[in-house]
């Protein structure tokens, strides 16, 4: 690992990360030594990789394709307490191994919690889930300087939010992955 000076010492953070497989979720939980939630799609209630966020209570489950306001509110109760709050842009793992263009949620819950954003390179972790026992999978997790978006008071902005995790957040992540990871974001 890489870059864990850049963690900050108080919240609220969201962590933005590049998601390639099943283990990027318990990578990030166990890499990172923080108090953090994570934020997973609700139809991985049951995942046995979410069972460790739901063990120690602290996943957020989000209806995906629509604006579910239950999810959005708990993630913005998490950050006003000052918690870690990890989450993938992208909305689902990419199925090329490369990055996908992100959503704009990491965006909007910082701009109302004026929280750090601190993005996460994963390499090496395409298909590992599938080889954990049958060989040694070289992952590698870079973590980024932390970064604030401005605050803005307008709960609706328009565009904006997709806007800034476009220009900001995910050319962040992009950054720290190798030319062939970058997608979108080349």
């Amino acid at each position: 690992m890489e870059g864990k000076e850049n963690l900050p010492e108080k919240g609220p953070v969201i962590v933005c990360a590049n998601h390639n497989d099943y283990l990027d979720s318990p990578i990030i939980l166990f890499s990172l030594g923080k108090d953090i939630w994570g934020i997973a799609g609700s139809n991985y209630r049951y995942n046995p990789m979410v069972f460790l966020y739901r063990m120690l209570g602290r996943v957020i489950f989000i209806r995906r394709g629509e604006s579910d306001r239950v999810a959005i509110k708990k993630a913005l109760e998490v950050l006003k307490k000052g918690y870690y709050l990890g989450m993938a842009p992208e909305g689902t793992r990419s199925k090329t191994g490369k990055l996908a263009r992100g959503k704009p949620g990491p965006a909007y819950l910082a701009g109302l919690t004026d929280a750090w954003i601190v993005p996460v390179g994963i390499i090496g972790s395409k298909g590992a889930f599938k080889n954990i026992f049958r060989k040694r999978t070289k992952i590698k997790v870079i973590i980024g300087k932390p970064f604030k978006l401005s605050k803005v008071d307008d709960p609706n902005p328009g565009k904006k939010w997709q806007y800034l995790t476009d220009t900001r957040i995910m050319p962040a992540i992009a950054e720290l992955l190798p030319t062939d990871m970058r997608g979108v974001y080349e």
